[in-house]
């Protein structure tokens, strides 16, 4: 949790005696975010994320199946959990500021209630700013009530593929590991795969060329272009959504197909 600027630590350092046990109230934040319905909600949230982003990199080790010790495999690996701790890191931040936002919220509204019966408080601060604070400044538990009757939003779950810059390569050589690495097609050997080709056919009328960006996910396509992801799949021939790769031209189906 950000640390409250000094200068507002400044303002309240004004409060003296009773006036300050009257004007200040004092929130444990951490708390509310364990313990709180959309705390738990974010935490759902965060394993769903952690479920698919592993995916990837399971993805990853099964293509190096029975040759993990070789340098390239090394490398690859090592570059796949970098960027699943990093995509990790960058999940548990966006739920992060979105509980905070809820939180926000939730203390505007108990602060609100509670002036309108009685004005007599002028500051809420979270708990971590201070050393020591008396119990009756402590508000968490009615702060919490509001807190639970927030549903928050939170970003769309990862679609996510863990690819290695040495992975692409390796993909080609004969090697144990999924089915579809045996699985021989008349592309093999050229270095590009049925799907990579298919988003590089001529376009069909009404349909649309999209070039995958940092960021994207297969979702995030389909409603940009109001079509299902199932239908994007279809026409890309992904044999999974998690088979977009920054670069690659993927073809967008008419929408209603």
């Amino acid at each position: 949790m950000t640390r409250i600027p000094s200068i507002v630590l400044l303002m309240l350092i004004v409060f003296s005696g009773a006036a300050w046990a009257e004007r200040l109230a004092v929130v444990d934040v951490e708390r509310i975010f364990r313990e709180s319905a959309p705390g738990k909600a974010g935490e759902a949230h965060l394993e769903q994320a952690r479920e698919i982003l592993q995916k990837g990199m399971d993805e990853l080790q099964a293509l190096y199946k029975g040759a993990e010790n070789t340098p390239e495999a090394e490398a690859a690996l090592r570059e796949g959990q970098m960027i699943l701790e990093r995509q990790l890191a960058a999940e548990r931040q966006a739920v992060r500021q979105v509980l905070t936002a809820t939180l926000e919220k939730a203390t505007k509204a108990w602060f609100a209630a509670a002036n309108a019966r009685r004005n007599t408080i002028s500051a809420v601060a979270p708990a971590n700013v201070f050393f020591a604070y008396s119990p009756p400044l402590d508000v968490t538990d009615a702060v919490m009530q509001e807190m639970d009757k927030e549903k928050p939003v939170f970003h769309t779950l990862p679609t996510v593929t863990i690819r290695a810059k040495h992975a692409a390569d390796s993909a080609q050589a004969p090697q144990p590991g999924p089915p579809q690495q045996a699985q021989a097609s008349p592309e093999a050997g050229s270095g590009t795969s049925k799907a990579e080709k298919s988003g590089r056919e001529p376009l069909q009328e009404g349909e649309k060329r999209h070039v995958v960006q940092s960021g994207d996910t297969l979702r995030k396509i389909a409603t940009r272009y109001k079509v299902s992801p199932e239908a994007i799949m279809h026409r890309n021939k992904l044999t999974s959504p998690n088979h977009i790769v920054e670069g690659r031209a993927l073809i967008i189906p008419v929408s209603g197909q």
